[in-house]
């Protein structure tokens, strides 16, 4: 007998790994975005690089377990580091603030699922 996706998407021992991974990304994406806020001048590109890595990595997990909501909300997060690694975005008090509201609207997402375990 041969696993499927499916398969994979409803074993809670997948899904429940798959949850600590992302909770670990998110955790490295925000001490990344605090050692951010607290740069000056020119942003620290592998920090950023980091970030951008671990928001596609939560993305992905979730594109292959099927959970699109926060596969969406990975990809939002992906695409505003994308800007800032290619100079579409500066590093303003605004960009920060989405960037945590973003973060923060996958890990309520991940304690949700969480939950319903």
């Amino acid at each position: 007998m041969s696993l499927t996706i499916q398969d994979l998407v409803q074993d809670p021992e997948v899904l429940a790994a798959f949850m600590g991974e992302a909770e670990e990304r998110i955790l490295e994406i925000e001490a990344g975005l605090k050692a951010l806020t607290h740069q000056t001048g020119q942003v620290d590109e592998h920090l950023l690089h980091r970030m951008f890595r671990c928001a596609h990595s939560v993305k992905a997990g979730a594109n292959l377990l099927e959970i699109r909501e926060l596969e969406t909300r990975a990809h939002a997060l992906e695409n505003l580091f994308h800007d800032l690694r290619n100079g579409r975005a500066t590093l303003d008090a605004p960009l920060v603030d989405k960037l945590w509201e973003r973060l923060d609207d996958m890990g309520l997402l991940l304690d949700a699922m969480r939950k319903s375990l």
